[in-house]
């Protein structure tokens, strides 16, 4: 979707035409072989000075098809990437400038309201997880009568990315810990772990 910026604040749209003038335009793609979409909305070089497009998550091993570089990428006046490692390879492929731009910490927005509220979580895991630990937590909680809160499905779709976002950050609010480790961490062939992931924002 795009979020644009003008004179009167910022506007967003998901779908469809930019309806208003604006000093920039971001076009959030989800991979890189979204850009099409942003054919479909080719007003957005009449209605905003710049174009730019930001990829949140986009691996080092996603860019190793060479037909990347026929993808409408002149579209774009700046191109950002959510995972560092994956810039200077875009770059080198394009032969232009690609910028890393990690995710925001919405902090406040995963805290807990209250610090004294009651939380009756007492370990959360989202995520991949190392077996060993894993086993331990529920060794402890089956001992303990703790409450342990771990992903028991993976690879499944969100239907509502905003409600999902939302209750995250309700579960984050009641729980004592949270586990979190690095993107791919059990999968090295895929990824080069040598900087903070956007999972531990």
């Amino acid at each position: 979707g795009f979020m644009a910026r003008g004179r009167a604040g910022f506007g967003y749209h998901s779908d469809g035409p930019l309806r208003e003038r604006y000093d920039v335009a971001v076009f959030v793609a989800i991979t890189v072989w979204d850009l099409p979409l942003l054919e479909r909305v080719l007003d957005a070089r009449r209605r905003a000075d710049r174009v730019v497009v930001w990829f949140p998550e986009v691996w080092p091993l996603e860019l190793a098809d060479p037909r990347l570089t026929l993808e409408p990428f002149a579209l774009a006046d700046d191109i950002f990437v959510g995972v560092a490692d994956a810039a200077p390879i875009l770059s080198e492929m394009l032969g232009r400038p690609v910028q890393y731009l990690p995710m925001a910490v919405d902090a406040m927005r995963f805290a807990a309201l209250e610090p004294a509220q009651p939380r009756p979580i007492d370990v959360l895991g989202i995520g991949r997880r190392l077996p060993a630990l894993h086993d331990a937590l529920l060794d402890w909680a089956a001992k303990t009568g703790r409450h342990y809160l771990y992903d028991t499905i993976s690879g499944g779709a969100v239907d509502d990315v905003a409600a999902h976002r939302d209750n995250l950050a309700a579960t984050y609010h009641r729980c004592k810990l949270a586990i979190t480790h690095h993107a791919k961490f059990d999968r090295p062939d895929e990824v080069v772990i040598d900087r903070a992931r956007n999972r531990h924002f």
